[in-house]
């Protein structure tokens, strides 16, 4: 997905969030048995854009009060780290009358890589952090009639 923007702002085209040239997904499951069900899920896409920065440190120049500031020099001149992603899920199906019932555990990012979904800064602490899941379990019981 290629995605450039211009805002007419002076400041010239720019890649918009949901640039990613490159993407990849694969899906690979395998019924174990009237009951099981296993599946495994891999995905990679390119580093979203976010800006290029300066941070200016102190920036009120009072010991009691300090802040920092974060200046954009460009507006997503840089990317952040490649996405990738494997998940796991095992089902369990059976039945008892009219019911179905799936019992499930389904692990997301199972490599526990932290995800860059997005850019943000502290100005108390003047550090640059990053906002995403890292692994991430659920559980539960499907019910049908």
């Amino acid at each position: 997905m290629y995605s450039k923007r211009n805002n007419n702002d002076g400041l010239g085209e720019y890649d918009f969030l949901f640039s990613q040239p490159h993407q990849f997904t694969m899906l690979v499951s395998y019924k174990a048995g009237k009951h099981w069900m296993l599946a495994s899920k891999f995905r990679y896409a390119t580093g979203k854009p976010t800006g290029s920065y300066v941070i200016h440190s102190d920036i009120f120049n009072d010991p009691s009060y300090i802040r920092s500031s974060e200046e954009i020099i460009r507006r997503d001149g840089n990317r952040l780290k490649d996405f990738n992603s494997w998940d796991i899920r095992v089902d369990f199906r059976f039945q008892i009358n009219k019911w179905g019932f799936t019992a499930f555990a389904d692990v997301v990012n199972i490599l526990n890589r932290p995800d860059q979904n997005e850019q943000r800064f502290n100005p108390i602490t003047g550090i640059v952090y990053y906002d995403g899941l890292a692994i991430f379990p659920s559980f539960g019981l499907k019910i049908e009639y």
